[in-house]
């Protein structure tokens, strides 16, 4: 497989498979709301997950479910391949081009990545966080965050599609 082909067919299993989103964190100790960046990929198939780390770096990640001795139910393990904050750019922009389905979802994670440039801020020492994030900083990642939670809303009319195929 070529490195156009791979990258085609890592878009698909993102399209079927991942999850592209943000997370909102607001602690009591800090002056303002915290917001991260992700790109996961889960299946029962270790094959394909690791398949990820070794192209993508990422983590790799093992979930055995509660249920199957709970409820005495064969529920199958799942594997996850994590991309952090730092690595989330890069890969995106290498499938974007072949993304169909969450193509909006990556083009807004990539504008809220490259947000994080707009603002620069200082550490406030070791188990401190940084200085919190200006009125601006938290407006413009607000609307972004809205945006992909919405994108990544489940029911029927959740997503806007423009023509449906019968």
């Amino acid at each position: 497989m070529n490195k156009q082909e791979m990258l085609a067919y890592t878009a698909g299993i993102v399209d079927g498979e991942g999850c592209l989103t943000i997370s909102k964190q607001i602690r009591k100790d800090r002056p303002s709301p915290s917001y991260r960046s992700s790109v996961t990929v889960s299946n029962t198939n270790p094959i394909l997950i690791q398949f990820f780390k070794d192209n993508f770096e990422g983590v790799f990640y093992k979930h055995s479910d509660e249920r199957v001795d709970k409820n005495n139910k064969n529920w199958a393990t799942a594997y996850t391949w994590y991309c952090s904050c730092s690595n989330v750019v890069p890969f995106l922009e290498s499938i974007l081009p072949y993304l169909l389905l969450k193509k909006s979802q990556a083009i807004e994670i990539i504008k809220f990545q490259n947000t994080k440039s707009s603002y620069p801020r200082k550490s406030l020492g070791q188990g401190k966080g940084s200085s919190p994030l200006s009125e601006l900083e938290i407006t413009e990642k607000e609307s972004i965050y809205l945006k992909v939670k919405s994108m990544n809303s489940k029911g029927v009319y959740s997503r806007s599609i423009k023509k449906v195929i019968v």
